[in-house]
């Protein structure tokens, strides 16, 4: 809900001008429209504005002129600067200048709208400041809450690591969830609007693993490789490569590394025109590259490269007030998903689980929380089903199988027993018919009738 809200267009072009303010008075927001900086300076003073559509190529008073008029009025209002795509490099300089965000004609009303109401809550909650995407929101909408002050301190670091375009390396245990970390760092620098592409090793092979796009479309790719996988890169320029677990890469893929940094990738904070800069790298490791090059495992040249700044995540173990908080988040998470309504769990349970050891780090409170809300049959969670349905053992639950192998078992079976019968097995699941259809390609199911 808009809850009347008011936008301020100022864009000299009429019939763009007008559609906005149309599409926004059927959403029902209070919309006031004006040609030129000057215009819309005047209602600004006149009018209390929730949040300004600017355009940054307009005649007298230029956008970025209008800007910073605006910034000297009211410095919390947030402003969504419009631009063509060919001008970019100018919407960027608009970030830096205070801007909330920037969209490039032709505009999405739709895409416009999920901006907008971003920009009003945000400013609401006084949280977001400058050109960056509130480091802490994001932090939390990445899984990663959090009390601890060493978490805390990588906030820090992370917020300064956004500002620059040198290379990152994230360094801890398995199962800390290192492309979250990444993320948070892309989405919180000037290339926030450009791809985040992450490549890896799948059994044994140099892959081009999935693609985050700056409209937050997640695409996992069916392990691309060789010319395919190179085309992705050319189009994922100015954008975010995070290379994962670069750490267990033999001789060949560290090599091969080096050759996409040296066609792909930015080695300087300072370039003219984002959009047509190379790739900011971020690369994850498990293992020690120090210790790596002095075993000669791996090349000193990459890993020089690299490790111009250094963030350690802390594990689970060494931030044990964090799991209550982590815990639910991902129960609620779980419990959406599969559309079951799930208590927060009780103080017994968070007490267990603050006692155990996490050999699988974040990775594995995340897979015993989705697989307790997979398999119980109430809205609770009880003590006895850490022990019935989930081990403390890691080692063991990975023999077990993993979570995914795990649901997609379940789901074929309920499937089998019901003969394909989408209706009664989503019934039986505890799902709706749109959730099991979307499992059912997720898992690439086939039909069996029994």
């Amino acid at each position: 809900m808009n809850n009347c809200k008011t936008i301020l267009i100022i864009d000299d072009e009429k019939i763009f001008r007008e559609s906005l303010y149309h599409w926004f008075i059927e959403e029902e927001y209070n919309v006031i429209a004006h040609s030129s900086g000057e215009a819309g300076l005047k209602a600004l003073e006149s009018n209390d504005i929730d949040v300004v559509l600017l355009d940054l190529m307009m005649p007298g008073m230029s956008g970025l002129e209008t800007l910073e008029r605006i910034k000297i009025q009211n410095k919390d209002i947030p402003v969504i600067v419009i631009t063509a795509f060919a001008s970019v490099s100018t919407a960027i300089h608009a970030l830096k200048e205070g801007a909330f965000d920037y969209v490039t004609k032709p505009v999405d009303p739709n895409e416009l709208t999920v901006i907008i109401n971003k920009a009003i809550s945000a400013a609401g909650s006084k949280k977001y400041k400058n050109f960056a995407v509130n480091p802490e929101l994001l932090f939390k909408s990445e899984g990663f809450f959090y009390k601890s002050e060493v978490m805390r301190d990588l906030l820090v670091k992370i917020g300064e690591s956004a500002g620059k375009s040198s290379p990152v390396i994230l360094e801890g245990s398995m199962g800390v969830e290192f492309e979250s970390v990444a993320k948070m760092i892309h989405c919180n620098s000037e290339r926030r609007n450009f791809p985040f592409t992450k490549i890896g090793i799948h059994k044994g092979e140099l892959c081009l693993l999935s693609f985050f796009s700056a409209k937050n479309v997640s695409v996992e790719f069916p392990l691309v490789t060789g010319a395919a996988a190179q085309r992705i890169l050319e189009s994922s320029k100015a954008g975010t490569l995070f290379i994962e677990n670069i750490g267990h890469f033999n001789k060949s893929q560290q090599l091969e590394i080096l050759r996409i940094i040296d066609t792909f990738g930015e080695t300087s904070d300072t370039f003219n025109s984002i959009e047509n800069a190379k790739q900011r790298i971020i690369a994850s490791t498990e293992l020690s590259l120090v210790e790596l090059v002095k075993e000669n495992r791996f090349l000193p040249d990459l890993y020089y490269f690299l490790s111009e700044t250094i963030l350690k995540i802390a594990s689970l173990n060494e931030r044990k007030e964090d799991i209550p908080l982590l815990a639910n988040y991902y129960l609620q998470s779980f419990g959406e998903e599969m559309n079951k309504v799930i208590a927060q769990l009780q103080n017994d349970i968070i007490e267990e689980l603050s006692t155990r050891v996490w050999k699988g780090d974040v990775r594995e409170l995340k897979n015993l929380m989705e697989k307790l809300v997979l398999t119980t049959e109430r809205g609770e969670i009880k003590l006895d089903d850490l022990f019935t349905k989930g081990s403390s053992d890691y080692s063991n639950a990975e023999k077990m199988g993993t979570i995914y192998e795990i649901e997609r078992r379940y789901i074929l079976k309920n499937l089998f027993i019901t003969d394909w019968n989408i209706s009664q097995a989503a019934k039986n699941l505890g799902i709706d018919r749109a959730t099991l259809y979307n499992k059912i390609k997720k898992y690439d199911l086939r039909e069996e009738r029994s």
